[in-house]
């Protein structure tokens, strides 16, 4: 048996492109424009793809893993090990202090993980957010908090592909002046994906403050990315309605039908939008598990 582990070029990625989730496929093709932020190395056994680790360089200092993945017949075998070593190589090569792995707690390998980034000298893991799934729209469309709408009439919400091109300049510029928003809820990241059909914002007194960014991940899944609003109007528990919002113009649309599934992901420095998911959304989704960090510096 010999393996061979390496970093793809565009055109190996075609073979590998069966070795990763349906929303990364295109990224291990490499097309040009992704070509500088994502990599992967690919790992072969007798010259059969057998494993695949997607990785992106997500800042100059930093890279972080999208995707493992190898084959069941050729697990524990030591194949993963070796993909996340050339990983952390082209990373290193590439200018970057700094790998990030992030792990859910309900992945049937989630042990096996952990056990890896140990043996690799990561950090221990630490809670980084809870994801919450939707199903084939299920028990959500019975929850009793589509059925409210807490926003009060100074605020107005909007649908985000009708934001003027004054607004966004508005939302940058500010940003650069006086940081206003964390750069991880920034509305403007993988904008060739959002989903126009409830990505919303929201206008305080008719100036932009806050906004709920949602992404096609796959056909029948809408992924809910990006919740912020306003440090100032945070005491006022907008963030919930205006998520509420965007959940109710998903379900209401024929669309709901084709993307019937629902992803949201909450970060851990969000403790309120964490204890209202567990409070009023848990009781109504059909699946929810936590995410770990783990960081190694090269």
């Amino acid at each position: 048996m010999a393996l061979d582990v390496t970093t793809l070029c565009a055109e190996e990625g075609l073979e590998f492109t069966g070795l990763t989730f349906d929303r990364y496929k295109h990224l291990v093709k490499h097309e040009e424009a992704n070509r500088h932020a994502f990599y992967s190395t690919g790992a072969r056994i007798d010259k059969t793809p057998v494993g695949l680790a997607l990785s992106e360089q997500i800042s100059p200092e930093i890279a972080e893993l999208k995707s493992l993945f190898v084959l069941p017949q050729h697990r524990r075998q030591g194949v993963a090990g070796a993909l996340l070593n050339m990983a952390e190589k082209e990373a290193k090569h590439r200018g970057c202090q700094k790998f990030i792995i992030l792990y859910q707690d309900q992945e049937p390998e989630s042990a096996a993980i952990a056990n890896l980034l140990r043996a690799k000298a990561y950090s221990p893991p630490e809670f980084s957010g809870l994801v919450c799934k939707s199903r084939d729209r299920g028990r959500i469309l019975n929850a009793p908090f589509l059925k409210k709408s807490l926003l009060p009439p100074s605020c107005e919400v909007f649908l985000w592909k009708d934001l003027p091109q004054a607004e966004k300049t508005f939302i940058r510029d500010r940003q650069r002046q006086t940081p206003w928003y964390p750069e991880i809820l920034s509305p403007f990241s993988n904008e060739t994906e959002i989903e126009y059909l409830n990505s919303l914002g929201l206008r305080y007194r008719g100036e932009i403050a806050g906004w709920v960014i949602t992404h096609r991940i796959s056909k029948k899944t809408i992924r809910y990315t990006t919740s912020f609003v306003r440090e100032d109007l945070q005491q006022y528990g907008f963030t919930a309605p205006l998520l509420i919002e965007a959940i109710k113009t998903h379900m209401a649309s024929p669309e709901s039908f084709v993307a019937t599934d629902a992803s949201f992901l909450i970060p851990a420095q969000f403790s309120g939008m964490i204890a209202f998911a567990r409070k009023r959304m848990i009781p109504y989704l059909e699946e929810t598990f936590s995410l770990y960090k783990c960081t190694k510096t090269l």
